[in-house]
């Protein structure tokens, strides 16, 4: 708060840039480079966000094992309400176009996930996941019993390429837990790979989590 107060214009600046990278992977030197705030205002100018629960941070995925595969250690953020990313941006008057719908969904259903979490107690961890080598799951999910990776694409169909982020995960991941693979989409079948990989639409995999302890 101190912070804020005495920066607002590097705030309003910083504000604008943490709109539009919603969603992405934050490079906290690179953002301080594009604002001209520097690097250690700009964190706690996202600290302010999330104590005011206008974003939720995802840190990245933190297995237990030590594996060969590197793992990206940036964060996430994702505003509450895709309608206040979009406002910020001044993109709320216009429909979307192909090229946003994506993100959009994408951070929605994430805001989603993040909101069941609170509002059932459920006292998840939730973090993201992405390996040097390209490999991403948009959603990890850790609960007492497995860890969920959650992939989340606007299309209405799913494809087997889309899965190599949730391959990639339960390799990682290994035998010390148990590892359930979603895809959560905008078609209307369950589509089954493999035993625990399937594709659900989205309304169909929020009821499912729901139900899980």
């Amino acid at each position: 708060a101190e912070a804020l107060t005495r920066n607002l214009g590097g705030f309003a600046r910083f504000l604008d840039t943490a709109a539009l990278t919603s969603g992405e992977w934050i490079n906290y030197s690179k953002l301080a480079s594009d604002t001209e705030v520097p690097k250690e205002t700009i964190r706690r100018f996202f600290g302010v966000l999330e104590d005011t629960l206008l974003i939720y941070r995802l840190p990245p995925f933190r297995p237990r094992l030590r594996r060969s595969r590197r793992i990206s250690q940036r964060d996430r953020f994702v505003f509450f309400d895709v309608g206040v990313r979009n406002a910020l941006l001044g993109l709320h008057r216009d429909p979307p176009g192909p090229d946003r719908i994506g993100p959009a969904f994408e951070q929605w259903m994430i805001a989603q996930i993040a909101c069941l979490n609170r509002a059932l107690r459920k006292n998840w961890l939730l973090s993201s996941y992405r390996t040097e080598g390209g490999a991403e799951v948009d959603l990890v999910i850790e609960t007492g019993r497995e860890v969920i990776g959650v992939e989340i694409k606007a299309s209405r169909i799913v494809r087997p390429p889309d899965l190599r982020g949730l391959a990639s995960l339960a390799e990682t991941v290994g035998r010390y837990k148990p590892v359930s693979r979603y895809v959560a989409y905008r078609g209307a079948e369950v589509q089954v790979f493999e035993p625990k990989v399937r594709a659900l639409p989205y309304q169909a995999l929020l009821h499912e989590l729901a139900a899980k302890p």
